[in-house]
């Protein structure tokens, strides 16, 4: 077995230099790595299939070989199996169990194929042990691949690397085999089980909460579907008796509809779901769509949310916003203005944002509001005084060499696992010990974030040696990057008990300030929404380089880079200027701000100004007020009268001109020239 797979990692490379046609490296793996495979004994040929391809008609990007269940499928379009896959280049071969992807792909999108594939491998995670492999889909198989090519590694559940020059040893080899191979039997096993995932007539069932119906003239025409016997589970029928009716309700679109499932047969073959005629008239518009798809996800027992095929697009942002403002009022908090629009932009320029204000304004309220409103994970954590390093986040080892995980280890697990839903962390009180130190990592490794593709690598936030000899948690954790559908929010008070920021931290976030306290209620009868159910792109940046913004939008940067380059003249006076980081964080967030069509370009300007450069501003120098009063003169809010002092001409210019430029900008500081001229310092914070 090892002189085979050897032979077909060191020649593949050099075959593909010479004709295709009746070529004997191709032979080679076509008929003799099969027979290897089969001589092992670990491959009952009467079960299993080996095919192995090197192309068909030329040479394939990512050569392989398969072992395929034959009563699961016998080709690699579709079905699950295990394949070898060798990278591009031919320097990795991976072993791995892996999934068909043709079906999937000829009738949904590369996106939408995708996230099929996630959400499959995720709920065979969850149901089959991973036999000591590694369990997510970050194999290598070389970049500029085909799409083929690219499916196979986003459609990786299982997977064991192997690099030319370290193949290791015939036993290894078949040992690794064996248990995957083992993999393939508990897979196979858990196929019996009635709340397991497949393809269902019209349905497809991906986890024990989500399922997709194939539209027809029928579901839109008689406002109900069939439901095969085998997964009448799915929407709890599996106990109806003959005739007998259970209600359901329908969630779409921020509504909620009335319905019901019921059995029409003796033995269940004939079970259907039906919903009233208000719900049908707001599917119908889909009915002239091809190929339109329903997904049902459960939310609660017998409340299903539908999300027809499109209505990601359809629902614009805004409409999202609005609905999320109205769950949170629905909750008996309402929050000034825009805020909403600013934390959501925020948060999708970079997962990190820092709410800062007065004691018991709603800062950790919101937080969570926000992550129930878009159906998001969320993990509170409360930040201790003596944390001074990453350990009560991440884990240590203690004296008998066993890892003790930290607070938010098992959630970076989580996210890591289920990349297309996003994962809040909230850090409360996060300044209550020095963020420099406990958080030093984070802030590292959220600058090493780049694009492959379309997801989002890291360098390790916590790396393999955290565990130090624990081979148990080893397996457990393994090494965990800084997952792209992370989002960190703290949530900060400034007084005597905690501490201040440095600029390290401050360049990395938008800080968010609470002031604003309503405290007459509101009882004039709020809308109540229903929670959204988003995935991941909701929150995900789109841009992590100013160079990988749309084309078409270059000259709109331009111009934001332009107003920059004007307000840092003016912090360059007092040294408080800032650099590329700050600079296209700022364009990211105003970027983002025009394509939602949420804010004017200036209120945008206003809230980054408020939120990228003001925090950074402290001290006694003359030259802080002089750099102060230029800003407010020069950008913010234009010339005023200096006669009754600095502070009172801002003020009164301010209270006798609507046309305020940067309104939010000034009046902050308006504040800090203020606070300068009574107490010879002045500071962003309170």
């Amino acid at each position: 077995m090892r002189e085979a797979i050897q032979r077909f990692m060191q020649e593949s490379q050099e075959a593909k230099q010479q004709p295709f046609a009746d070529n004997a490296f191709g032979v080679f793996v076509r008929e003799d790595i099969p027979v290897a495979l089969y001589e092992t004994g670990l491959v009952d040929q009467q079960k299993y299939l080996i095919k192995a391809s090197v192309g068909a008609g030329n040479w394939a990007v990512v050569p392989w070989i398969c072992v395929f269940d034959r009563s699961i499928t016998t080709t690699a379009t579709k079905g699950v199996y295990i394949v070898y896959l060798l990278s591009k280049d031919s320097k990795r071969l991976y072993l791995t169990f892996n999934q068909g992807c043709t079906e999937i792909s000829n009738t949904h999108s590369k996106r939408e194929t995708i996230k099929i594939m996630h959400d499959r491998a995720i709920e065979i995670r969850q149901n089959v042990p991973d036999h000591g492999f590694i369990a997510d889909c970050n194999i290598d198989l070389g970049d500029h691949l085909t799409s083929l090519g690219d499916y196979y590694q986003e459609g990786t559940i299982f997977y064991k690397e192997y690099i030319i020059d370290n193949i290791p040893s015939e036993e290894v080899l078949r040992d690794d085999l064996s248990r995957m191979m083992q993999i393939y039997v508990d897979y196979v096993e858990s196929l019996n089980r009635s709340d397991f995932f497949g393809d269902y007539d019209s349905w497809t069932i991906l986890n024990k909460d989500t399922a997709i119906k194939h539209c027809d003239k029928s579901f839109f025409d008689y406002n109900g579907s069939g439901v095969p016997k085998g997964i009448c589970w799915f929407f709890g029928a599996e106990n109806l008796e003959l005739g007998q009716v259970k209600s359901l309700q329908f969630n779409y679109q921020g509504n909620t509809y009335s319905g019901n499932v019921r059995n029409e047969s003796s033995d269940r073959r004939r079970v259907r779901i039906f919903w009233n005629t208000e719900l049908g008239n707001q599917l119908k518009p889909h009915q002239t769509q091809n190929g339109v798809t329903a997904t049902f996800h459960r939310i609660a027992e017998n409340i299903f949310e539908i999300q027809m095929a499109g209505d990601e697009t359809k629902m614009k942002t805004a409409e999202k916003l609005n609905t999320i403002r109205s769950y949170i009022a629905g909750k008996g908090f309402s929050y000034e203005g825009q805020l909403i629009e600013n934390f959501y932009l925020s948060l999708k320029s970079k997962p990190f944002v820092i709410l800062a204000g007065t004691s018991g304004t709603g800062k950790t309220r919101l937080v969570r509001l926000f992550s129930e409103a878009i159906g998001a994970k969320y993990h509170q954590v409360a930040v201790r005084p003596d944390w001074s390093d990453s350990t009560d986040l991440f884990g240590h080892t203690d004296l008998n060499g066993t890892f003790v995980p930290g607070c938010v280890l098992n959630f970076l697990a989580a996210a890591q696992h289920d990349p297309d839903h996003p994962y809040i962390l909230c850090l409360d009180e996060m300044n209550l010990a020095r963020v420099e130190y406990y958080l030093s990592d984070f802030l590292s490794v959220i600058e090493t974030r780049e694009f492959s593709g379309e997801k989002i690598h890291t360098d390790p936030l916590v790396p393999m040696s955290i565990y130090g000899i624990d081979e148990a948690a080893r397996k457990k954790y393994g090494e965990i990057p800084f997952p792209e559908n992370l989002y960190v929010v703290g949530t900060v008070n400034m007084d005597e008990t905690t501490f201040p920021f440095s600029r390290k931290v401050l360049d990395r976030a938008n800080t968010i300030e609470f002031n604003y306290v309503k405290l007459t209620p509101d009882f004039s009868g709020t809308v109540k929404s229903n929670p959204l159910s988003e995935k991941n792109d909701f929150l995900k940046t789109e841009y992590l380089l100013l160079a990988q913004c749309p084309e078409e939008e270059q000259e709109v940067i331009q111009s934001f880079c332009y107003q920059l380059e004007k307000l840092n003249r003016v912090l360059q006076t007092a040294n408080a200027h800032v650099g590329y980081r700050v600079r296209d964080e700022i364009c990211f967030y105003l970027l983002n701000n025009r394509i939602a069509k949420l804010l004017s370009d200036d209120d945008a300007m206003d809230y980054e100004i408020m939120q990228k450069i003001l925090p950074r501003i402290q001290g006694s120098g003359a030259s802080v007020k002089d750099m102060l009063c230029k800003l407010f003169k020069e950008i913010l809010a234009g010339d005023y009268d200096r006669q009754a002092g600095d502070a009172a001409g801002m003020e009164k210019k301010l209270n006798g001109n609507e046309n305020i430029r940067y309104r939010h900008s000034a009046e902050k500081v308006m504040f800090m020239v203020r606070r300068f001229e009574e107490d010879g310092f002045t500071s962003y914070w309170l």
